[in-house]
This record gives structure tokens, C-alpha cells and sequence, in this order.
């Protein structure tokens, strides 16, 4: 019998060490690498830096005390094990839901056990429980001057917390902080905000391997049975997290008797009440100067948790799910929870029923200190309400009589303008609101797609902020992030932070641009952390092969991005023999990928008919999105008169460049200002030491841009070869006019050509500025406010046209998959 129980003991801590503490010790060091050595991303600076450096080691002595309880539970209690997890209730919603008010309420039910702050910060295994219970009881033999020694410290440390989130060691938590030992706890984006297999955790259901998930709530199960096996089997489990919510699937197929209580809140107070609460950590952390891009991460959450949560929930039975809002536990307490505990089939006691009058009493007493508003962090009303129309849908399906829940309508506002918007896969997509526009967003049916679930990564050969191709997939990227589990560039560009480069040469022809060699081992050490369904190459060069061959190992959709008219260009950079041969491999580079791709994207009709030539068999004409920062910002009114021309862009032979250095001679009132780098540099900075008003800023960051283009009245684009013209679609963005050469592929697009002023074949630039110098003030206001609608339109349809070609993609992709998996 010993032998027997010796064999079962090593065998759980080998599987322990196996399965567990051995893939969390690689994942923290992998984190621990992100702080020092990440490049880009959203760390580190030197405060992140020195603030890490006094974290990490009280960290890491923390969860190795677990560890040493965990082997130590199972040569002391190996009987855990058997404890059975009966019928649990779980507390599940968005942050900031009331979830804390129900969980504290409830777990004075004498019926339920559920942990503790000190129980999951200091004491998960059972051998440091048994250990913290016996201190207690001694220290209450000699008077508890250690407990009120604790009690003074945890006031001290936790003063600051009570307006957000009460904190007190021996109150019921979010046991979710049980899984921080082994790195799967959510909080741990806060001091780690690059690792992306934390951000996976909020899309559990749809971003995880099955192996993964596995693992993670075999851990959780064992956390559970510890708990239950000091405090009594006897007595039901309950948990609350909020970040469970994208978890209700995992929890009913590993708990199929389990209870799902879900709280929630109008996601208009919700996502400032949350983004107000991490504020601490971020500030703490030092991750301040990235603020937007964590709370744009936080956003997407958000609303990838109230979209699991009404479309999961509602198809479990009627008695193993319950929903209740804040406004109802805070206006009647008691009767919620005697309707949820009905509803769910949960014993009650007079005892608890005393406890609970009390509790309602409090809840009715309360009054938040605290008011957040969307405003004052960068949000508004309309996006709150397209983005996350599913919630006040169902609110509205929930106070209004079933007739009426049944109708297309929204709860009645204070807008006065709704437009109805096209959904994608059944609820709505804006990135930004056009003119209080509301979006009418359906509640989605079961049998409806969901892309929440897609992983995509995007290859591409140019430098951050370079060329209108790298900004076109950047900004891409940053929009689907919000909709998809996983969007990430990989670029030969040290300020992303996903580095991927091998090696460098100068292109042949043009000293001032290089060809990029992916890094064999780094690219595929990201490919398997990504693990994409889908891949996008951004270009002919070599990181485009190198993502025909990902697709293809991977067995992952290819989509081929055409921008650009690489060919045309050879012929103008090169002599004829450095320039065939270029052209003879960029020809057969995109006929390689056209041959393997899914789809091929394009922005411009010419490119459709050039793509095709090139062997493109589907091939889909897709606008080009707008970054954030550009939507975001306020408009400045045009000026009354014409002051001030712009071109921005890539100072190269094709741009046409002379023109506007001589419209600047021949318009001495107006000034000129050109930004940009390339080899046409040195002449043009050469020419605006002679002309007073020519003036070259030289390249200038993205964000400079976005100045640069308010600043100006007017934005010139008279290249000779010009794809679409993306420098063009942000100045009209920003409200400002636009005047391009015919040559230019924005102008094949419906409803832009009538907004865009086009130089006319037989006449100079300078004679084109001065025509539109000419006309009335109101044309040219009118005009500019016409363009600024049809960008930001053509904006949204571009990123809704992405999301639906994604899903499109997969989708074939894995009937492939199916057809070519044998059969038994």
C-alpha cells in the first residue's frame, strides 16, 4: 500500500513539474526577456526598467513559495485530489459590472466557500494554508497583536483602493489570481503589457489551443480542490471573475453542473470605470506613455466579453444561467438575488436571508464618489453605442414588452441623427463616429460567424512610416486588433518591437532603399507564437516569399496584398539590364504568390487589371483605412484664403517633384512646404535655399504629419506613377483639400473623384493651385467638408470589407483542410 501511494505522489509531481511548473518557468522567463530586452512594443523605458527590477525578484520568490507548496501538497495531502467540485457558481461579467457587490453579497451564504485575498496572494497551496491557520490560532491565544499589526498595514498599503476596488485580506477575490503561478492570470498584462499569450486570455473560448486550455483549467481544477479540501467538500464553490467571461464555455465543458451568474453594465460607464481603475498599475509600471494603446486593448476586450457573454449564455438551459445589472443589485438587492437564486435552483436559509436585508440596505446607501466620463479618455457616446449595440439590444429585448423587443429599434436617446449602417457577420463595425451616425448593431444568431477568433499576421518589407504600404497595414493592423484575437506586423523594423530581419543590401539602382532578408529562426519562432489562421504579405521582396512558405507550412489562408506598380518603377530607377532583371523577378515573385494566395487585395482599378495579368484569379479592390490618431483629433476649419501647399511623400523621380518646386517659383505669396526622404532629397533642400517660401522638412514621423497636414491649406500629390495616393485620403480626413494628377488611383474610386480637385492634362501645377486659389471661400469649405465625409466613409467600409474577406478566407481554408484530412 505504501508503495503504491509512493508511486501515485511521484506520478502528480512529475506530472506537475511536466504539465505545469515546467511551461510556466519557460513563459516567465519569456516575460522576464520582454522587459530587458524587448524592442518597441509598449515597454520599455528606463522607469519601467528600474520599477521591474524591485518587482520581478519579490515576484518570483512569491510563486516559488507556491511551487514548494504545490510539491509539497502532494506528499502531505495527496487525498485533494479526490475532493469533487459539486455544482459551482460562477460570477462572471465585464469589469466594473457590479460582479464584486454580488460575490461579497453571496459569499455571506453559509452554503458557499470561496477564497480569500490572503488565501490567493500568499497561501494557494495547502500546506501554506494549514501553516497561516495554525499562526492565527496561536496569534489569537496571545491577544492577536499580529492581526492587528496585518490590520494597520493593510489599511496603510490599501487606503487608496477603496474608492475602486475595497481591498482587505481576509475579503472574498477574484480567484482567477490563483492562476498567477502559472502566468495565466490576466492582471499580469498590467507590469507585462507585451506578452501576447496574456492578451490571449481575454478571448479564452476562441484564441486558445485546446492543449492550452487544458492545461490552464486543469491547474484551476486542482486550485479548487485545494480550497475545498482545507474548508470543507461539503459546501459549494463560489468564484467571481470577471475575466472568466470569455472563459463560460471552457468552464461549462470542464463543469457541466456549474451555475454562471453574469452581472452587467452599460458599457458607456463601464469602460471608464475600468479604464480609471487601471490607471494605478499603469501609472506604477510606468507604461503611462502607452496609455492608448493599452486602453485601446482594454476596449476590444471589453467588447469581445459582452459579445461572448450574450450570444454564449443564452443557449444554456434557463436554470444554469442568470443575468442581473448593477442598476438592479443597487435598487433592489434582495429581491435579485431571491429571483437569481430561484431561477438557478439554490437553496436558501433564513440565516443568509438576514444577512441579505443588511446587505440591501448598504447597496441602496451607497453612492459612488467616483464619476468617469468617456471624454477624458479619448472616447465618445456614438463609438460606445456601434461598438457594443448588442448590449443595448438585449437591454432592450429585457425592459421592453416581447413585442416590442422583437423590433429593429434602440432604446430611445437624445440623437438626433441614426443612420443604419451595414453589419459584418451579423453586429456592427465603426472605428470612429461620422456625425453622431448611431450603427444598428443585431444581436448575432447562433448559426453566424464570429471573427473574435481569427489570428492574422502581416509581412511586410517596409519601414515603419516609410511608404503609403507600411502605413496602409499598420493602420490595418491597429483597427483589426480590436475585432480579431491576434493581429500583429512583422516588418525588418526595430521600433515594433517584432523584429524579424536577417541581413541588408542596397537596392540595386537607388542607394536609398534596401532589400530585407527575413531571419529564418526569429520569423518562425513568431509564426508559432502567433500560430496565424491567416497570413498577409505586403510585398514581392523577400519577406513575401518568406510568407507564401508560412502559409503553406503552416497550412494557414494566404492573402496577397498589390499596391503598388513595382514594374513601372524598375523601368525608371534602372538602366535596362539592372532594370529587366529586377522586373523579371518582381513579375515572378507575384506570380509565385498569386499562384498559392486565397485572395489578392488591391486599391485601385488599373491594379485589378495588372494583378490579374500576373495570374490573380480573385482579386478584391479594398479601400485604404485611416490611423486612429487621425479620426481621433479635432478638425481645424479650412482658412479663409490659400496660404500654404504640402506634398508629403517619398521624394523620388516618379513624384513628379520638379512641378512643385516650380509652382513655387511662379507663386512667390504662397508658401510650399515638401516632407519626405528619398534620393531627390539633396536637390530639393538645395532648391529651397534659393526660394524664400519653398521649405523641406525632411522625413518627419507620423505623427508630425497629422500637423503638417492642419497646417496646410492645401495638399499636392502630381506624381506620374501613383498606386492610389494614401497622403491624400488623410488630408481630406482632416479636412483639407487635395489636388492629384490623373495618374493618381484615389480618383477611380466612386464618390472621392467629386471631392478631389485632379490637374488637368494641359495645364502646370502651379496654374492648378492658382485655378483653385481662385475659387469662393464656401466651394472650397463645402469641398474640404465633403471630402472629410467620403474618407472617413470610405474608412469604414475598407476595414468592415477586411473583416469579411478574413472570415472568407478561413472559412475556405478549413473546408480545404477538411477535404484533405483522411478519412476512417
Amino acid at each position: 500500500m505504501a508503495k503504491r501511494v509512493l508511486r501515485l505522489t511521484s506520478g502528480h509531481i512529475l506530472q506537475l513539474l511536466r504539465e505545469q511548473m515546467l511551461p510556466a518557468i519557460a513563459l516567465f522567463a519569456r516575460l522576464t526577456g520582454q522587459v530587458f530586452f524587448a524592442r518597441g512594443g509598449l515597454g520599455p523605458g528606463i522607469k519601467y526598467v528600474i520599477v521591474m527590477l524591485v518587482f520581478l525578484p519579490v515576484f518570483f520568490l512569491v510563486q516559488s513559495l507556491h511551487w514548494l507548496g504545490f510539491l509539497l501538497d502532494e506528499i502531505l495531502f495527496p487525498r485533494y485530489r479526490r475532493m469533487a467540485v459539486r455544482e459551482p457558481v460562477f460570477i462572471v461579467g465585464p469589469p466594473r459590472s457590479g460582479t464584486t457587490l454580488l460575490h461579497r453579497t453571496l459569499a455571506r451564504d453559509e452554503r458557499f466557500t470561496t477564497m480569500r485575498t490572503w488565501e490567493l496572494c500568499f497561501a494557494l497551496s495547502i500546506t501554506a494554508r494549514k501553516i497561516v491557520l495554525v499562526a492565527a490560532a496561536l496569534d489569537r491565544v496571545i491577544g492577536r497583536p499580529l492581526g492587528r499589526a496585518l490590520w494597520l498595514l493593510e489599511r496603510r498599503a490599501c487606503r487608496g483602493f477603496d474608492a475602486i476596488h475595497g481591498v482587505s485580506l481576509k475579503a472574498p477575490e477574484e480567484d482567477y489570481l490563483a492562476l498567477t503561478p502559472i502566468a495565466a492570470c490576466f492582471l499580469l498584462v498590467i507590469p507585462f503589457p507585451n506578452c501576447e499569450s496574456l492578451w490571449r486570455l481575454s478571448r479564452f473560448d476562441v484564441a486558445l489551443s485546446e492543449r492550452d486550455k487544458r492545461r490552464i483549467l486543469s491547474f484551476y481544477t486542482l486550485c479548487l480542490q485545494k480550497h475545498l479540501y482545507v474548508y470543507g467538500g461539503n459546501r459549494r464553490l463560489l468564484s467571481k471573475n470577471p475575466s472568466f467571461s470569455a472563459w463560460t464555455g471552457a468552464l461549462r465543458a470542464t463543469f457541466p453542473d456549474c451555475r454562471i451568474i453574469c452581472c452587467m453594465r452599460d458599457p458607456a460607464v463601464a469602460i471608464p470605470s475600468l479604464l480609471n481603475a487601471i490607471e494605478s498599475g499603469v501609472r506604477t509600471f510606468s507604461v503611462g506613455p502607452h496609455r492608448g494603446v493599452l486602453h485601446a486593448r482594454m476596449v476590444g476586450m471589453m467588447q469581445h466579453y459582452y459579445l461572448r457573454l450574450l450570444t454564449e449564455l443564452p443557449r444554456t438551459r434557463s436554470d444554469r444561467h442568470a443575468f442581473v445589472t448593477l442598476d438592479d443589485l443597487h435598487q433592489d438587492l434582495r429581491g435579485t438575488v431571491a429571483r437569481t437564486y430561484a431561477q438557478l435552483r439554490l437553496p436558501s436559509s433564513a440565516a443568509f436571508e438576514n444577512r441579505l436585508t443588511h446587505a440591501a440596505h448598504a447597496a441602496q446607501a451607497h453612492r459612488s464618489a467616483c464619476v468617469y466620463s468617456l471624454d477624458s479618455f479619448g472616447l465618445d457616446a456614438n463609438t460606445i453605442r456601434a461598438r457594443f449595440g448588442i448590449y443595448y439590444r438585449w437591454r432592450h429585448a429585457q425592459t421592453c414588452p416581447p413585442s416590442d423587443a422583437r423590433s429593429d429599434h434602440l432604446p430611445k436617446t437624445t440623437y438626433k441623427k441614426r443612420v443604419n449602417k451595414p453589419t459584418v457577420f451579423g453586429y456592427g463595425y465603426a472605428s470612429r463616429p461620422l456625425h453622431a451616425a448611431l450603427s444598428d448593431t443585431p444581436v448575432p444568431r447562433a448559426d453566424e460567424p464570429d471573427v473574435s477568433m481569427l489570428r492574422v499576421a502581416v509581412l511586410s518589407d517596409s519601414l515603419r512610416d516609410r511608404n503609403g504600404v507600411d502605413t496602409y497595414y499598420r493602420d490595418l493592423v491597429a483597427h483589426l486588433r480590436g475585432h480579431l484575437a491576434v493581429a500583429v506586423l512583422l516588418n525588418p523594423d526595430a521600433a515594433n518591437g517584432d523584429r524579424t530581419e536577417f541581413f541588408a543590401m542596397p537596392l540595386p539602382g537607388d542607394r536609398t532603399q534596401k532589400v530585407y532578408f527575413p531571419h529564418p529562426r526569429r520569423l518562425y519562432k513568431r509564426l508559432r507564437e502567433i500560430d496565424p489562421h491567416i497570413v498577409i504579405t505586403a510585398t514581392p521582396g523577400p519577406f513575401g516569399l518568406a510568407g507564401v512558405l508560412a502559409a503553406r507550412w503552416r497550412g494557414a489562408g494566404l492573402v496577397v496584398g498589390f499596391h503598388t506598380h513595382l514594374e513601372r518603377l524598375a523601368d525608371l530607377y534602372w538602366n535596362s539590364v539592372i532594370g529587366g532583371i529586377n522586373s523579371r523577378y518582381l513579375s515572378l515573385s507575384n506570380r509565385v504568390q498569386f499562384r498559392f494566395a486565397h485572395h489578392a487585395v488591391v486599391n485601385s482599378l488599373d491594379m485589378i487589371t495588372h494583378a490579374r495579368r500576373l495570374g490573380a484569379t480573385r482579386v478584391e479592390m479594398i479601400g485604404t483605412p485611416l490611423p486612429e490618431r487621425f479620426l481621433d483629433t479635432p478638425v481645424t476649419p479650412l482658412r479663409a484664403r490659400l496660404r500654404h501647399v504640402l506634398y508629403a511623400g517619398r521624394l523620388s523621380p516618379e513624384k513628379n517633384l520638379d512641378s512643385v518646386m516650380e509652382a513655387a517659383a511662379r507663386l512667390p505669396d504662397i508658401r510650399f512646404s515638401i516632407a519626405g526622404a528619398g534620393p531627390l532629397g539633396p536637390r530639393i533642400a538645395a532648391r529651397a535655399a534659393q526660394l524664400d517660401n519653398l521649405h523641406h522638412l525632411g522625413w518627419i514621423p507620423r505623427e508630425q504629419l497629422l500637423s503638417a497636414l492642419d497646417d496646410a491649406d492645401l495638399l499636392v500629390l502630381p506624381s506620374q506613377i501613383e498606386a492610389f495616393g494614401t497622403v491624400a485620403l488623410e488630408a481630406m480626413a482632416r479636412g483639407r483639400l487635395a489636388l492629384v494628377s490623373p495618374h493618381c488611383g484615389i480618383l477611380q474610386w466612386p464618390g472621392l473623384d467629386t471631392c478631389i480637385f485632379q490637374i488637368r492634362s494641359d495645364e502646370h501645377l502651379a496654374d492648378a493651385i492658382d485655378r483653385i486659389a481662385r475659387l469662393p471661400k464656401e466651394r472650397r469649405a463645402r469641398t474640404a467638408e465633403i471630402g472629410l465625409r467620403q474618407a472617413r466613409a470610405l474608412h469604414v467600409d475598407a476595414v468592415q470589407q477586411w473583416l469579411r474577406l478574413l472570415y472568407q478566407v478561413h472559412l475556405s481554408t478549413r473546408a480545404a483542410s477538411l477535404r484533405a484530412a483522411p478519412t476512417t
